[in-house]
């Protein structure tokens, strides 16, 4: 399947591939705080991720979810997640 986009909705990639790579420069490896997004991850052993009754069951993506409140290190990701929700 081809999806197409405008050129617009393109714009924030440069500054969501820096601000993901910057947290992998830093040592941080941050969990996804939305446990569908670990459906189709080639990870999901190492992180526990599990289908129960045809839901995503992602611990890590629970405990990034339930944080409170966000620490620094994902206030950026956070930010971004919120835009483009």
């Amino acid at each position: 399947t081809i999806v197409g986009y405008e050129i617009s909705e393109l714009g924030a990639g440069r500054e969501v591939i820096s601000t993901l790579l910057d947290n992998v420069a830093a040592g941080r490896f941050l969990p996804t705080d939305d446990r569908e997004d670990c459906r189709f991850c080639d990870f999901r052993t190492c992180c526990r991720v599990a289908t129960l009754r045809n839901e995503t069951v992602s611990p890590l993506a629970n405990w990034a979810r339930n944080l409170a409140p966000v620490p620094d290190e994902y206030r950026a990701v956070s930010e971004i997640r919120q835009r483009f929700r």
